[in-house]
Order: C-alpha cells, then sequence, then structure tokens
C-alpha cells in the first residue's frame, strides 16, 4: 500500500463529507439527497478502513520503535470510540428517520462531519507520516514504477 493511494481515499471521503456537510447546511430540508450522500460516505467509510485497519495499525503498532508504536495504539483507542458513534450514528439516521427529524439529522450530522475531518487530518498529518517513517506504506505504488 502507498500513501498515494490512501490520500486519494481520504480525498474523496473529504469530497463525501463536503457534499453532505453542504446539504444539511441549506435551508431547505433535502432527506432524500443526505441519505444518498450518507450512503456514498458509508461505503467509502468501509472501503478505506479496510485498508486501514489491516495493515497500518497492526505494523505500527508491532514495530521497534516504542514511540510510534505507542502513537498508533492510541490512534486505535480514538478511533475506537469515533467508530462506535459512526455505526450509533448510522443505526439512527436511516432515510426514514432522517426525514421525520430533519433538523436533528442535520444538528448531528454537522458534529459527526467535523469529527471525520479532524479524524482525516490527523492520520494524514501523524499516522500516515509513522507509517511511511516504519516502511509501512510506501511513497509510491512499487509495482507501477517497476
Amino acid at each position: 500500500m502507498n500513501i498515494s493511494r490512501l490520500i486519494t481515499d481520504h480525498d474523496r471521503i473529504d469530497r463525501i463529507v463536503v457534499g453532505l456537510a453542504s446539504i444539511v447546511d441549506s435551508p431547505v430540508p433535502a432527506p432524500a439527497g443526505a441519505s444518498s450522500k450518507l450512503a456514498e460516505l458509508a461505503e467509502a467509510l468501509t472501503e478505506h478502513l479496510g485498508h486501514e485497519d489491516s495493515f497500518i495499525y497492526p505494523a505500527i503498532i508491532a514495530g521497534d520503535k516504542t514511540v510510534f508504536s505507542t502513537a498508533a495504539t492510541d490512534f486505535v483507542r480514538q478511533f475506537e470510540a469515533l467508530r462506535r458513534d459512526w455505526d450509533n450514528y448510522l443505526h439512527a439516521w436511516t432515510s426514514a428517520g432522517i426525514a421525520l427529524a430533519w433538523p436533528d439529522f442535520c444538528r448531528e450530522t454537522q458534529a459527526m462531519m467535523i469529527r471525520l475531518a479532524a479524524r482525516v487530518r490527523a492520520e494524514n498529518e501523524l499516522l500516515y507520516m509513522t507509517a511511511l517513517q516504519q516502511g509501512v506504506i510506501t511513497l509510491k505504488d512499487i509495482r507501477a514504477a517497476a
């Protein structure tokens, strides 16, 4: 896995977050659009986390540098709370629930989008740099360079 792929995933997630935030910030309720964008975000996050969880965290935690291992362990702990909240959020906000409680959905979505954007930023600035230093990820796709 290379950093370019991970950053591309994050860029996609950021675009979807911005789109969803735009929908919930609009004065005109758009439950169908919000529901569709939320499903798109859930899919993008699931795909991205499948990559990250499968190799980055375990490799850094198992690494020989305690400071990196501790940082990765902290990232995992912090993300466990966000993941639980995200799962609860997705469970609570079905298409029907969004339409019935639009103002509540908007308020909770704004808060969740802030948390997701902060997490993406932290991974880009801290986790991926650590993964590069540990040799867990590369700058480029090695197969493409060959």
